[in-house]
C-alpha cells in the first residue's frame, strides 16, 4: 500500500513539473517513460514474488533516465542556446540505439538472455532482418542527410518530384507535405534525396511572376502604372524589393505583361493570384468593364 501512495504522488509532482516548465518555458518534459517507470515500480513492490515486474521497471527506468539525458542534453540546452540545434531524428535514433543496448544488457544481466547470440548464430533470422532493413535504412540515412545538411526544414515550402507543399514533419521514415490544395503528401526520405528539389524559403524574400494580358485599348505606359499600383495596395507584396513590369509580348486579343512582386514567404504568394482574379480594370473609352486579370498564369 505504501509503494502505491509514494507512486501515486511521484505521479503527480511529475505532472505538476510536467506543466510547470510547459506553461512557464513551453517546453515538453518527458513524462510518459517516467511514469511507467514508477507503475512497474509499484507493481514490483506489491508482487515481490514476480520477477517479471523487477525487469520491467530495470529497463523502464533505464529507458527513463536515457529520455530525460537526450532530452535535457538535445533539446533544453540547445533552446537555451548553450549548445548547437540537433535534428529530431538524430535525437530519435541515439534514444533508439541507447535504449537497445540497455535493453540487451539488462536482459543478459537479469534474465540471462544472450540476444545477440541468438540473432548472430541464425544465418535465417539474419537474413531476413538484412533484407527487411534495406528500405528503411535509406530512408533512415536519407532523413538523417535532410536535416544535418540542413536542406529543408518544418515550415518550409519545397517543390519535389514536381509536387508543391510546406513540411509539416520530417520523421526517420518520411517527409509529410501539406500541398497547396490541402492534401496531405507522405513521401519516403530515399525518395526525396533522390529528386530534384527546390525550396522557396529560409532564403530571403520570393518572387512572384505573373503572366497578365490586358486589352489593346489601354496604353502600355497606363498598364504598367495600374500594375504597379495594384502591387502597391496588396498587403502581401513587399516595397523592398521593389514590384517590376515588363513588356512580354502580344496576343491575338491582349497585349501580355510579365508582373514581378515580391513577398516574405513563398506561402504568401499564393493569395496574390487570388486577388488578383478579382481585379476588374475600366479601359478609358471602353462602352464595358474588362476583365484583364481573369486568365493570370503564375510561375514559382
Amino acid at each position: 500500500m505504501a509503494a502505491w501512495l509514494i507512486c501515486i504522488a511521484a505521479l503527480f509532482l511529475l505532472q505538476l513539473f510536467s506543466r510547470s516548465i510547459h506553461r512557464f518555458w513551453g517546453y515538453r518534459f518527458p513524462w510518459r517513460i517516467s511514469s511507467a517507470a514508477l507503475l512497474a515500480w509499484a507493481l514490483g513492490a506489491t508482487f515481490p514474488m514476480s520477477g517479471g515486474f523487477g525487469l520491467a521497471d530495470d529497463l523502464l527506468v533505464a529507458l527513463a533516465i536515457t529520455r530525460v539525458l537526450l532530452w535535457f542534453g538535445l533539446e533544453l540546452l540547445p533552446r537555451w542556446r548553450l549548445l548547437p540545434h540537433s535534428p529530431k531524428i538524430l535525437r530519435d535514433l541515439l534514444f533508439v540505439l541507447i535504449s537497445g543496448l540497455l535493453v540487451v544488457v539488462t536482459l543478459q544481466q537479469r534474465a540471462k538472455v544472450d540476444l545477440l547470440g541468438i540473432v548472430t548464430t541464425s544465418a535465417v533470422l539474419t537474413a531476413i532482418i538484412g533484407l527487411a532493413a534495406q528500405e528503411p535504412l535509406k530512408d533512415l540515412l536519407g532523413g538523417l542527410s535532410l536535416q544535418l545538411e540542413q536542406v529543408l526544414r518544418e515550415g518550409d515550402w519545397i517543390e519535389v518530384g514536381g509536387l508543391i507543399g510546406q513540411v509539416q514533419s520530417i520523421s526517420w521514415r518520411d517527409t509529410q507535405l501539406r500541398c497547396v490544395d490541402g492534401s496531405k503528401l507522405v513521401m519516403p526520405n530515399a525518395r526525396v534525396t533522390a529528386s530534384d528539389l527546390r525550396n522557396f524559403s529560409g532564403y530571403g524574400p520570393h518572387a512572384n511572376r505573373i503572366f497578365v494580358g490586358l486589352d489593346y485599348s489601354l496604353p502600355p505606359g497606363q498598364a504598367k502604372e495600374l500594375l504597379l499600383l495594384l502591387a502597391h495596395q496588396h498587403p502581401l507584396v513587399l516595397s523592398d524589393p521593389a514590384p517590376v513590369v515588363r513588356l512580354a509580348g502580344f496576343d491575338d486579343s491582349a497585349i501580355r505583361y510579365e508582373w514581378l512582386v515580391w513577398q516574405a514567404s513563398y506561402g504568401n504568394s499564393l493569395g496574390i493570384t487570388q486577388r488578383s482574379t478579382r481585379t476588374t480594370v475600366v479601359c478609358p473609352g471602353s462602352p464595358r468593364p474588362k476583365h484583364p486579370l481573369s486568365h493570370p498564369r503564375r510561375t514559382p
